[in-house]
């Protein structure tokens, strides 16, 4: 698995527990849109640092080929992921099921 997979999972699997985690559900379904916007972002940009971060740190997860550098051609890559996480965690959020 390399970095591209972690980040999309992971942000597929922030939009599942918005979704269907029943305190987080209620919690996050109480805000306006704006806020249920800058949300999703701050977490989805919180995931992708801490991938960043922990590559950066020398921390290898397990099974997970990070080819990223910790440098400005690192932090580009780190943009193009977020921006992908974003794209995949929209489509993760229109698609899936709502609960009753």
């Amino acid at each position: 698995m390399n970095e591209n997979v972690l980040i999309g999972a992971t942000a597929v699997l922030i939009s599942v527990a918005f979704n269907w985690v029943p305190r987080l559900r209620e919690w996050y379904a109480a805000r306006e849109d704006n806020a249920k916007r800058l949300i999703m972002l701050g977490v989805l940009a919180l995931a992708a640092v801490a991938v960043f971060g922990t590559a950066c740190t020398g921390f290898q997860l397990p099974g997970v080929v990070w080819s990223g550098t910790c440098d400005v051609a690192g932090a580009k890559e780190l943009g193009q992921l977020f921006i992908s996480a974003i794209a995949l965690n929209q489509v993760a959020f229109l698609i899936l099921p709502k609960p009753a």
